[in-house]
């Protein structure tokens, strides 16, 4: 990106008024809803692999749920399957 176009992309994002437009259509499209969804998942799934305290977490309260046991022994048939 050469200088000039730095300097017209920082000064757009000092428009107050510019930024909250791009913003109120951004909300308003479904893929980038989807993109943001995605990104922040991904992120989340990251940081949740990370820590041992929510992987404990999300075990316990998976394993409370109806079927995910089930779920788990399909998943490792497959794996052992292949």
């Amino acid at each position: 990106m050469s200088d000039i176009a730095e300097y017209e992309i920082f000064s757009l994002l000092q428009d107050e008024d510019f930024v909250n437009e791009v913003i109120e259509q951004a909300v308003e499209s479904p893929a980038v809803m989807d993109e943001l969804a995605d990104d922040i998942a991904e992120d989340l799934s990251d940081f949740i692999e990370d820590d041992p305290r929510l992987q404990r977490q999300l075990l316990t309260q998976a394993m409370k749920k109806d079927g995910f046991k089930t779920r788990v022994i399909q998943k490792l048939v497959e794996e052992l399957q292949d």
